[in-house]
């Protein structure tokens, strides 16, 4: 939150003050002056800066909604903090004093920008927070039991090494004593946005750069290892590059280089901080290095790639691609594989250097080429999967089986004969439509004596639930009900649940 209050009032200050700063340039002119324009001469640069400082300000205490909505105390604080920086402002008599160079231009100096926040933080001290000033007190002990909760919660000593648990320490002792100090609705106030956001557990992924690992002042168990891992994948990316080099695979990946990726992951295990597994990786790929017979890779690496290079790694692309005939593929299969083709020709046009399309390039590239399956292999992955879905109609209860094994030997049959996958498919959904219209269905037959009326008998599908509804007559009752021969209890409405079978149900009737 305090970084999103800093770059708001960075961009304020940016685009209020930067009209000034041009206009500096320009100078006080009778035609500015008719225009209606205000444009500052170089002298009364120091006005428009203070003059744009103290708005920013303004637009701070702008967010109390009201003053009712807040108490007295919490109010006064703001007030008194807007008046006392306003007072310094005009007190400064150099523009460095002032304003500060920023990445989004000028911006406020630090003191200002602090009671920009202090100011800002207040506001959301509103009556539904604060309501009168002994309130601090409880404030402070419910800030301390959210901090102590999410620590609890979050955080477990098992977790972290004894460097990293000591640091964590501290920094709890240190949260703890701050609150605990705090005297002032204002001091609250930037305690509640710093705390207990400053110990979120935020967790870095594999995914994650190697740099967010080192940024993080904190880091768990797990965290290190996925950092010792991502150091190790760094080691190998150097190795493939070497081979991409021309080095011969049994002098890159050599028992003495595979023992010192062994020894470092080792001593990585033992690493107290990441900083600790980052000069490891370091001293090891040094060491790999040497093991190798490299002193550098620097200027290999970047070796240029030439138009003869490039010519002849395309026609090495070209010569894969035309061995495949476009009557073994799909129309889909051989699309894909023209598109591998053009994109590897790309790949290689664009390429700066050698190393970017060396061997692991190539060797991709004919990976991509042979995972496309041919017309053959679709069609008998195609035949298998549909197969299989017509096959579980057999033996199926839930349908009639008469009907549903004429259907699936005969759908099965013409699968077998089928050319292509489009065509698997096509037959498939027209059988299992067929199919589904061969589920077995039961009837229900409703019967009743006396005055009343009852749901008509019906047809039900297997699995399905029916119900009948029961109602007599005016001065008449329900006598009974017998279910399939047998007596039930005297409802309603009678549900018939996961028909599987034909019922019968018999209403009675009666005075």
């Amino acid at each position: 939150m305090k970084k999103i209050i800093s770059l708001i009032l960075a961009l304020t200050l940016t685009f209020s003050v930067l009209p000034t700063a041009f206009a500096a340039n320009i100078g006080k002119t009778t035609e500015g002056m008719k225009k209606g324009k205000v444009v500052f001469h170089v002298d009364d640069d120091l006005t428009g800066y203070r003059q744009s400082l103290v708005e920013t300000l303004d637009e701070a205490l702008s967010n109390f909604l009201a003053k009712q909505y807040y108490c007295p105390e919490v109010w006064n604080e703001a007030q008194k903090l807007y008046s006392d920086e306003v007072e310094r402002i005009y007190s400064l008599t150099e523009i460095d004093e002032l304003i500060e160079d920023g990445f989004f231009g000028p911006s406020a100096n630090e003191t200002t920008m602090s009671v920009y926040e202090d100011i800002y933080a207040l506001s959301m001290l509103n009556k539904t927070v604060v309501k009168k000033a002994s309130d601090l007190p409880d404030l402070k002990n419910k800030l301390k039991n959210e901090v102590n909760k999410l620590i609890s919660a979050s955080f477990k000593r098992a977790d972290y090494t004894d460097y990293y648990w000591d640091m964590f320490t501290l920094k709890k002792e240190e949260a703890i004593e701050e609150i605990e100090n705090v005297s002032s609705f204002t001091e609250y106030a930037r305690a509640m946005f710093k705390f207990p956001d400053e110990f979120e557990d935020y967790t870095l992924d594999y995914d994650s750069e190697i740099e967010e690992f080192l940024d993080k002042e904190i880091l768990n168990i797990d965290e290190m290892t996925t950092l010792a891992n991502l150091y190790s994948d760094e080691i190998y990316t150097v190795l493939e590059t070497i081979v991409d080099l021309g080095y011969k695979e049994d002098r890159v990946y050599s028992d003495k280089v595979y023992d010192a990726i062994d020894e470092f992951y080792s001593k990585a295990d033992k690493a107290q901080y990441a900083g600790e597994i980052q000069k490891e990786a370091e001293k090891t790929l040094v060491n790999i290095l040497s093991i190798i017979g490299i002193t550098s890779l620097e200027d290999k690496e970047q070796e240029p790639a030439t138009i003869s290079f490039k010519k002849r790694l395309v026609k090495k692309v070209e010569n894969i691609f035309y061995s495949f005939s476009k009557s073994d593929y799909t129309e889909n299969g051989w699309a894909r594989l023209e598109s591998i083709e053009s994109q590897a020709v790309e790949d290689i046009y664009g390429a700066e250097f050698k190393n970017q399309i060396g061997t692991k390039f190539m060797k991709e590239v004919e990976k991509n080429f042979k995972e496309v399956p041919t017309l053959a292999s679709e069609l008998k992955e195609a035949k298998k999967l549909t197969s299989d879905t017509l096959k579980k109609y057999l033996g199926n209860k839930k349908y009639n089986q008469t009907k549903a094994k004429k259907l699936v030997n005969e759908g099965l049959k013409k699968i077998n004969s089928a050319k292509t996958p489009d065509d698997v498919y096509a037959l498939c959904d027209k059988y299992v439509t067929a199919l589904e219209k061969t589920v077995n269905v039961y009837k229900i037959s409703v019967t009743k004596s006396g005055k009343g009326s009852v749901t008509k008998s019906a047809t039900v599908k297997y699995g399905k639930n029916f119900t009948v509804k029961i109602v007599p007559a005016a001065g008449y009752k329900i006598k009974s009900i017998v279910v399939d021969g047998k007596k039930v209890k005297l409802t309603n409405a009678y549900t018939f649940k996961k028909v599987i079978k034909a019922h019968s149900i018999k209403v009675t009737f009666g005075r």
